[in-house]
């Protein structure tokens, strides 16, 4: 629940862009092109501390993208953003030969939140890693978790596993190899 007093304040810093629920803590962003002026107004409010950042293919080229923050001084007010994103190829974008406009405003990469929150940065690489959004201003952009022979992202919907046939016992059954050789050439045994 968020309180009055902070639901007020965000009303009046981020005008009507913002569809704000204060019984659930939510607000759902309406013109996804001021989300970096929405941000740091709620920094400059007072949500210091960013703890979540996830998103959900809807399908196509259709995500939501949700950042949920802490409030630095009220411990018990918190608050997740909800907004849309649609990543265009890079051909749609801009014509060869045309001078390119920014790149969020083709919106063919997601702006960076990791100016105004550092935390947000792991988050992005995550996100970037298992839906395929990049960030632009995100300076390290490689995968954390996965194996870089996977093809790829494999929480969109469009992911086919069946495209990566016994990919977990090839996996496996590589590490088994380099374990059972590691140990076969150790002096110790």
């Amino acid at each position: 629940m968020l309180p009055e007093e902070l639901a007020g304040r965000i009303r009046e810093e981020c005008g009507d862009v913002l569809l704000l629920d204060p019984a659930r803590a939510w607000a759902i962003l309406t013109d996804s092109g001021r989300l970096l002026d929405v941000c740091r107004n709620l920094k400059n409010i007072g949500f210091i501390r960013a703890l979540n950042m996830t998103a959900n293919h809807l399908g196509g080229r259709d995500f939501h993208l949700y950042l949920t923050l802490r409030h630095g001084e009220r411990h018990d007010a918190s608050l997740t953003l909800k907004w849309k994103f649609t990543l265009l190829d890079e051909a749609i974008a801009g014509e060869p030969g045309e001078e390119s406009a920014p790149a969020y405003a083709g919106q063919s990469v997601h702006p960076s939140l990791s100016l105004i929150w550092r935390a947000t940065e792991l988050m992005e690489r995550e996100i970037f890693e298992f839906f395929g959004i990049p960030f632009a201003g995100n300076q390290n952009l490689v995968g954390l978790i996965l194996d870089p022979q996977l093809q790829g992202f494999p929480l969109r919907r469009d992911f086919r596993a069946a495209s990566h046939e016994n990919y977990a016992e090839k996996l496996l059954e590589e590490r088994a190899d380099r374990a059972v050789r590691g140990v076969m050439h150790d002096p110790q045994f």
